[in-house]
């Protein structure tokens, strides 16, 4: 079996996982919220209650790994298509959004530090 043959082999299985990336993405989140949501307190009703609280930690575990494996497959994809640009737009999409959040962040905590002399 030739690498091309090979490859498209991998890329057919990995097909349906990209297919529904999104999805899974978003069911990974909403497991790890509601993981994270009960030590806040936050108590569940009947059925639902018992898998968030019954294995609290694993759970949220076994969502995050989904999330960061489909992470990677859509990153594959996308290095796969075009790699010229790949890293000039991850560039573009993610340090906006981490400028807009973490200098006020900063900000603040800087500006909270200094008057509580911590």
């Amino acid at each position: 079996m030739g690498k091309e043959q090979n490859n498209a082999k991998y890329h057919c299985k990995l097909g349906l996982l990209s297919k529904y990336r999104a999805e899974f993405m978003g069911f990974a989140i909403l497991i790890v919220i509601f993981t994270h949501s009960v030590d806040f307190g936050v108590n569940y009703p009947s059925f639902f209650g018992k898998i968030v609280n019954s294995s609290y930690g694993r759970i949220g575990q076994i969502a995050v790994n989904i999330f960061f494996m489909v992470s990677g497959i859509g990153m594959y994809y996308s290095l796969s298509k075009n790699n010229k640009n790949f890293y000039k737009r991850r560039f573009e999409k993610i340090l906006p959004s981490y400028f807009m959040i973490s200098i006020p962040v900063f900000l603040i905590v800087d500006i909270i530090m200094d008057h509580e002399n911590i």
